[in-house]
């Protein structure tokens, strides 16, 4: 882990994504992409997932970290 500073603007984040039960369904992954993009710019880390690459190499390491196949083609 390594430390980084937070975001100077606010100390409490709120926010929704809106989507449907359909889009839940079939694309899991792009509602775990838009959430983490919404999250590491709230916290000042847009850096981390500044490439579209970035956010399916973190989407499979979620995957491999909670022993699912990770082999299989991403729902985005």
């Amino acid at each position: 882990m390594e430390s980084r500073p937070g975001s100077p603007l606010d100390d409490d984040v709120a926010f929704s994504v809106n989507t449907t039960i359909e889009e839940f369904r079939e694309k899991p992954d792009r509602i775990a992409m838009d959430l983490l993009r919404i999250i590491f710019f709230s916290v000042n880390w847009p850096g981390i997932v500044a490439k579209p690459q970035d956010f399916i190499a973190l989407i499979r390491k979620g995957y491999k970290y909670n022993f699912w196949n990770d082999s299989a083609e991403l729902s985005i």
